[in-house]
């Protein structure tokens, strides 16, 4: 059987250290999906333990493309579905699988927003063209967020939740490009240009914007401001194509994931958050063509 590895826009990494009584039960999620010449598309959703990273358990098994993942404060799972055109939420333990958003065209990214309870994804319609797209969980009613009329977003590959200042940070993948989205105003603005982002997230620390680039294979980042653009990882093979990434706020480390085609691998490893001192910490990374990892407070 000839397997495709696919891009699965979204792998989760929740590091989570809030107040809710339930608490997700792993601190990073990924997914896959594995498309082959039979069958149709494979997908699954993984999750690893913090200390533990060398031992992952597939929680959810799908038959479809998914692409992206992420978790609630209370641990329940939700993810885009684009074969199923729809948005889906299973509990921590992947039992009571269901759809809760319908008749979506083709959802990529998404991410969570739990002080509003609220949910965000991208929405990809046919051609080079978007909707960014929200609801609140209380009642899953699909609102758009539209953007002003001189920005153009061809494609959304990674989106993340800035929590403390409110705001979305979209890549644009085919538009070569880092959007951000002022939630209080809806306006939207060009952050910096980039090659094939995917995978993005913030780093409060350093006060800095940090994506994954496949083009280029490396990880980069600018300040808030989009300057002082510079490379953190350049990995040293072509077609490396890493595409999630997060930060594990209790280690202050990037946690990402790239692969290794000659050798047909894929690595989950970590960094400081300037890029030195790398460590792969899971050799096995089963069928990742990419992933999103995000972060909860």
């Amino acid at each position: 059987m000839k397997y495709l590895i696919m891009i699965a826009l979204s792998v989760i990494a929740i590091f989570f250290s809030g107040c809710a009584t339930t608490k997700p039960t792993y601190d990073l999620y990924w997914t896959t999906t594995i498309s082959s010449n039979i069958g149709g598309d494979v997908g699954g959703i993984y999750g690893v333990k913090r200390d533990e990273m060398d031992i992952s358990t597939k929680i959810i098994h799908l038959r479809a493309d998914v692409r992206s993942a992420t978790v609630d404060k209370a641990g329940n799972i939700y993810w885009t579905d684009i074969t199923n055109h729809g948005i889906y939420k299973a509990k921590p333990d992947g039992s009571n699988v269901q759809k809760i958003i319908s008749d979506i065209y083709r959802p990529t990214v998404i991410t969570i927003d739990n002080t509003r309870g609220r949910i965000y994804w991208i929405n990809w319609l046919d051609g080079l063209k978007v909707e960014v797209c929200f609801a609140d969980l209380d009642n899953y009613e699909k609102k758009i967020i539209l953007p002003n009329s001189r920005m153009s977003i061809r494609s959304g590959s990674g989106l993340f939740y800035d929590a403390i200042y409110d705001k979305l940070y979209l890549s644009d993948y085919s538009g070569g490009q880092i959007i951000r989205i002022d939630l209080k105003t809806n306006e939207f603005s060009r952050l910096t240009y980039a090659q094939q982002p995917q995978g993005i997230v913030v780093d409060y620390k350093n006060r800095r914007v940090i994506w994954a680039d496949t083009s280029d294979d490396s990880i980069s980042s600018v300040t808030f401001d989009g300057s002082d653009k510079k490379v953190l990882i350049k990995f040293e093979s072509q077609f490396a194509n890493p595409t999630a990434l997060t930060i594990d706020k209790v280690n202050e480390r990037l946690v990402y994931i790239y692969g290794e085609p000659k050798k047909d691998l894929h690595f989950l490893e970590t960094s400081n958050l300037d890029g030195s001192d790398r460590k792969v910490v899971n050799h096995s990374i089963e069928h990742s063509g990419s992933s999103s990892l995000f972060s909860i407070d």
